[in-house]
């Protein structure tokens, strides 16, 4: 009842439907070279693909590569740098490579990179803020800004085997 004397009822009924797993059909998926082979112990290690379509790939042979045209061309853009630790992409152009040579960053697609550390690097994520990249070493976790200083860093027992940072924001190391 209402505060005028009024009174309305109403009914609803709803119906819970199970939902329908479908078993995928996966045995016609399968792997495709786009590389070249390169060497004796050829194979991409990393690899990472930008919000553009970008494919980036760090290969055995040092060489970090990307092709814009869906792996027909490759461009190298990054030589001698030792793989292979973690590609992440961010926005167009932002490239993070954790290498065992260093932590390196570049924001125009691979034209100037910057090594922001020479450490041992096994992983790097960006926080879902875009403002702070974290990597790891073996023993630890740093917090950087996208200029490269160094915010902090935690000491971690045991070892670091691979990094995650969840979209609310937490950290997985």
């Amino acid at each position: 009842e209402d505060g005028r004397g009024g009174f309305a009822q109403q009914q609803h009924s709803i119906e819970i439907l199970e939902p329908v797993i479908r078993e995928a059909e996966l045995t016609g998926l399968r792997w495709q070279r786009i590389t070249p082979t390169e060497g004796t112990h050829d194979g991409v290690m990393a690899f990472g693909i930008g919000p553009d379509g970008a494919i980036y790939s760090h290969n055995q042979l040092h060489a970090f590569k990307r092709s814009r045209d869906e792996g027909e061309t490759w461009d190298t853009i990054l030589e001698n740098v030792q793989c292979c630790g973690q590609v992440y992409v961010g926005d167009v152009g932002q490239i993070f490579i954790a290498s065992p040579d260093g932590l390196y960053y570049t924001q125009d697609d691979g034209d100037n990179w910057s090594l922001w550390s020479p450490d041992d690097f096994i992983a790097a994520a960006l926080a879902p803020d875009g403002r702070t990249l974290l990597a790891a070493t073996k023993q630890q976790v740093r917090r950087y800004d996208l200029t490269g200083a160094l915010l902090d860093s935690v000491n971690v027992r045991g070892e670091v085997k691979d990094l995650a940072v969840c979209v609310h924001g937490d950290v997985s190391a």
